[in-house]
């Protein structure tokens, strides 16, 4: 048996071990060297998108229409977007981009107030107390599972707060925004409000004990809007003026860069379902797939 055959032979053993146990294909992490275009939408409620994140077959997307800011909830079936419900959110802006903590079906938005909480049961939006911030904006992140993270903005720098404990974990310069969804480390996007760069600050575990990894302007990025994080722990930078999609390793470094077709600016993104959805400020959803 040549070793082509074998590694064939065990590719196609190691499928039908997962099929036979329930493991779905789709839960392997994306290949985005091969995606492509395979739907776009509009959203349903507002003009313009702010941000968007995929939980448990739902789509979350931050939607403004007539300066109201409101979170609508989206069930999704292969390519195609149901609107379920929607809530209004006060005080939304256009940093204001949902993050989902999965343990407990809970959303947190960013808003020019506080931190707006959400849960979803069946489909049905249901607010719950905000989290106050005093400052003037302000950003949230999963740290792990357990632990809520508020960026405090104020003398050009700010401080994560586990708003569990209420315990200042770190204090960095200048970050637009804080980004979870992983078990053990986070992430801090560099100003680029006045500039033509950006810069990535990996933080793992403590952000005292453990400042991280700086990456300096990662393959020329330009205005990076937001960050997420897929499956395997790997970084999805939005930039707006590049329209793409950057994809940092876990470590912060570059592994590739996805043109999106739009001309407007990129928005924020998410993966789920083994799609890639992107977001873009006139109110487009883009689904790219390998398949």
């Amino acid at each position: 048996m040549t070793v082509q055959n074998s590694f064939h032979s065990v590719a196609v053993a190691v499928c039908l071990i997962m099929l036979t146990s329930g493991y779905n294909l789709q839960d392997l992490p994306i290949n985005y060297g091969n995606l492509r275009e395979t739907a776009r939408h509009r959203v349903q409620w507002g003009e313009r998108l702010f941000g968007l994140c995929y939980h448990d077959c739902r789509l979350y997307v931050v939607e403004e229409r007539d300066l109201v800011c409101c979170l609508a909830v989206y069930k999704v079936k292969a390519d195609k977007l149901t609107l379920l419900d929607t809530v209004e959110l006060e005080g939304g802006w256009n940093d204001s981009r949902p993050r989902v903590d999965s343990h407990i079906n809970q959303l947190y938005v960013p808003t020019m107030q506080g931190v707006s909480v959400v849960r979803c049961d069946d489909g049905k939006l249901v607010t719950r107390p905000s989290l106050t911030c005093v400052s003037l904006c302000c950003s949230v992140g999963l740290v792990s599972s357990q632990t809520l993270c508020v960026c405090n903005y104020g003398n050009n720098a700010v401080s994560v707060v586990s708003v569990h404990d209420n315990r200042v974990t770190g204090r960095l310069s200048k970050p637009r925004q804080l980004q979870g969804d992983r078990p053990h480390s986070t992430a801090v996007l560099g100003d680029t409000v006045l500039v033509s760069y950006g810069d990535i600050l990996v933080v793992h575990d403590n952000g005292v004990s453990s400042p991280g990894t700086m990456v300096t302007n990662p393959k020329g990025l330009l205005s990076v809007r937001s960050i997420s994080t897929d499956d395997v722990s790997r970084f999805l930078l939005s930039d707006s003026r590049r329209h793409a999609v950057f994809i940092l390793d876990p470590d912060g470094e570059f592994c590739d860069k996805i043109r999106v077709d739009t001309v407007s600016e990129v928005e924020d993104c998410t993966v789920g379902d083994g799609r890639l959805w992107v977001g873009c400020e006139n109110g487009d959803i883009i689904v790219m797939s390998s398949q």
